[in-house]
């Protein structure tokens, strides 16, 4: 049978459908009766054997730390005889978004308060995709809405490290250069009402959609906490978070791999290649790698060969989020690089992982 101890003085297995009845050859495949003979093809010395140590030999390191726990290496570890490792805790984020014109569709206690809109306003959808991903990252994330009121949100900052004691902060919207950008006003006074900002940053980096990016630390009372700000438009968020956070995080966070490691291990640095398919000229904008939402396809090209295939969703907006829930990879066009190609034969491109189907 499968899993059983070969007898001693045995060198190899053979499936007993491969066995043949000399005495009842018309009777059905089966294990034969006792002292029945059977005809057996030729072995190879080890058939079918599985020795110790094929798998995993004596000494040999299993796992590092800062490594994450994947359902594969959980069944080796039990598989040795292992019934419990000491794990890191995911970490523990804070999340703010949020805005006098959006409309939470939860309170703090989870009851649904997504009623009617008032003139200009619009649900929070930041706040609930963030949560989605970081939780899907190991993360603990509480999540709270901000208005445009800058002192209150260094008081909410506040009472949050108090009573959820974050790892992370994490703000959506409210970076950018308007008169009312509730998270830069609010650093910039923080300092005045107390609370010591001693590293900031806002800026831009060179890609589409994600550009405007905020980096902060505050400091409450001696511990140094970072807050990373996203620009506010929904695709805007979830691209900055997958290509910035999401390595981070997947790499141990703040209790894993080093962030020195976890840079190394940048997601895009892995994305799959494929053929971009398309009927019209794409050029991506000067000096800024352009994202596109998609789909990647496996293609029969001929008979046993496959290639991958990449279908953009040409429509870069990044205010289009039903866009970017009908996609599962984001594709990368290079800096003021034009793709031509026709149906079913472009130019490659890589093809980065947004979502855990297919």
């Amino acid at each position: 049978m499968t899993g059983a101890p070969i007898p001693k003085g045995y060198v190899a297995v053979v499936p007993v459908e491969h066995s043949e009845r000399i005495e009842y050859p018309d009777l059905p495949e089966s294990f034969g009766r006792p002292s029945e003979k059977i005809r057996l093809p030729q072995a190879p010395k080890g058939q079918f054997i599985r020795r110790r140590g094929e798998d995993v030999v004596a000494g040999q390191i299993m796992a590092r730390s800062g490594e994450r726990v994947t359902p594969a290496l959980l069944g080796t570890l039990a598989a040795q005889g292992y019934t419990r490792v000491t794990v890191a805790c995911g970490p523990r984020v804070l999340v703010c978004t949020g805005g006098d014109e959006i409309r939470p569709t939860l309170t703090e206690d989870g009851d649904d308060t997504a009623t009617e809109l008032a003139y200009g306003q619009i649900y929070d959808a930041n706040g609930p995709m963030l949560t989605s991903m970081l939780v899907e990252d190991g993360a603990v994330v509480r999540r709270i809405s901000i208005g445009d009121d800058p002192e209150l949100l260094i008081e909410h900052l506040r009472e949050e490290y108090e009573t959820f004691a974050p790892d992370i902060i994490i703000t959506s919207g409210g970076i950018s250069h308007g008169k009312y950008e509730v998270v830069r006003n609010a650093i910039a006074m923080a300092p005045s009402l107390g609370l010591p900002i001693p590293l900031s940053w806002f800026g831009h980096v060179s890609q589409q959609p994600g550009g405007p990016q905020g980096v902060n630390v505050l400091d409450f009372n001696g511990h140094r906490l970072p807050m990373i700000s996203f620009p506010g438009n929904p695709v805007s968020t979830l691209i900055s978070y997958v290509l910035m956070l999401r390595p981070y995080l997947r790499a141990g966070g703040p209790y894993g791999t080093p962030h020195e490691v976890a840079s190394r291990m940048a997601t895009l640095e892995n994305a799959p290649r494929g053929v971009l398919v398309i009927d019209k000229p794409l050029t991506a904008p000067a000096n800024k790698r352009q994202f596109l939402r998609g789909n990647l396809a496996m293609v029969e090209s001929e008979p046993g060969t496959y290639r991958v295939e990449l279908y953009p969703d040409v429509l870069p907006g990044s205010h289009l989020l039903h866009h970017a829930a009908t996609a599962d990879v984001l594709i990368e066009l290079a800096p003021g690089t034009t793709y031509t190609g026709e149906k079913r034969c472009g130019t490659t491109a890589s093809g980065l992982r947004i979502t855990e189907r297919g």
